[in-house]
């Protein structure tokens, strides 16, 4: 591997991103950020003073690209890590995602975008789980929309696949151009580096600290493990079924994400139009992510 490269990950909240991030990063030449977007965009208490998550307090990583600001991140990460070949990002924010693209466009560091994502079923499921069922169409069509109009060139995996057959991981690699060995999925025998993501993947390293926080929650079925959850639940299904036969964008969106499966040699079909947004809404939203994340941290700022 000649030319370093950033890996995008794309998806929804709950998406399995975490996993799937410390995963492809489970290399000697890889490097796991988690959600390293919140680090320069904090909107909760823990995106403040985080720490580095391979423990060490004195790890100077995160308080460097913090100081190079992140037109500089991975430049910054490459730097310090000189061994570090390719760096895979989860943030997942289709703004992030677009910037920092149009960043490395000015550098000769590569990208590659690849989408990990549920299906509605399964993403209502996650919602429900959380309390969060209300939101659960609207942040999912809103999600995929957005990243429509905002990123190119990307690819996508279902969650399911990639955490019930081993085999998939290997497409994966060949599609993003990384190492692929048996054995990758177990990234816990790795210490990672990555800030923030969901503590359901973060438990699975072993933490003392991180299995001792997840006391009195739902835990994953069994540690170290990559698992994949089934939908069991009829009331549910018949909701998500009557929205998707009521959604033209749920279907177009599930078919289009379909298309763009990776283990496809070539694409069938191009973006569709009509699914993307308007600029007016892109820029709403952007004012909106804006005005949230500033209220935020002018609340915190003491």
């Amino acid at each position: 591997m000649s030319q370093k490269k950033v890996i995008f990950i794309g998806g929804t909240a709950y998406s399995g991103s975490t996993f799937f991030d410390m995963t492809l990063a489970n290399d000697p030449a890889g490097f796991s950020c988690g959600e390293v977007y919140a680090l320069f965009n904090p909107f909760r208490s823990h995106h403040l003073n985080p720490l580095c998550g391979c423990g060490d307090p004195n790890c100077e990583i995160w308080p460097a690209a913090l100081s190079n600001g992140p037109e500089k991140l991975y430049e910054t990460i490459f730097e310090l890590h000189p061994n570090v070949e390719f760096i895979v990002d989860s943030s997942k924010d289709p703004f992030w995602i677009g910037e920092q693209l149009h960043n490395l466009q000015k550098t000769n560091i590569a990208a590659k975008n690849i989408v990990i994502w549920k299906t509605p079923l399964e993403f209502a499921h996650s919602t429900k789980k959380r309390n969060q069922l209300a939101t659960w169409e609207r942040s999912w069509v809103n999600y995929f929309r957005l990243y429509l109009t905002l990123v190119n060139e990307w690819r996508a995996i279902p969650y399911a696949d990639y955490a019930q057959d081993p085999l998939v991981l290997k497409d994966v690699c060949r599609y993003l151009e990384i190492p692929y060995f048996e054995g990758k999925e177990a990234y816990w025998h790795k210490k990672h580096h990555l800030l923030f993501g969901n503590d359901s993947a973060r438990v699975h390293l072993g933490d003392q600290e991180q299995v001792n926080g997840y006391e009195g929650r739902a835990k994953p079925p069994q540690l170290q493990t990559i698992y994949y959850e089934p939908v069991d639940d009829a009331e549910l299904e018949a909701l998500v079924t009557s929205r998707l036969e009521a959604s033209a964008y749920m279907q177009d969106l599930v078919n289009l994400l379909q298309a763009y499966d990776l283990r496809f040699d070539e694409l069938t079909v191009s973006d569709v139009p009509a699914l993307k947004m308007s600029k007016f809404d892109v820029g709403l939203r952007q004012l909106k992510l804006f005005l949230n994340n500033r209220t935020w941290q002018m609340r915190n700022k003491n």
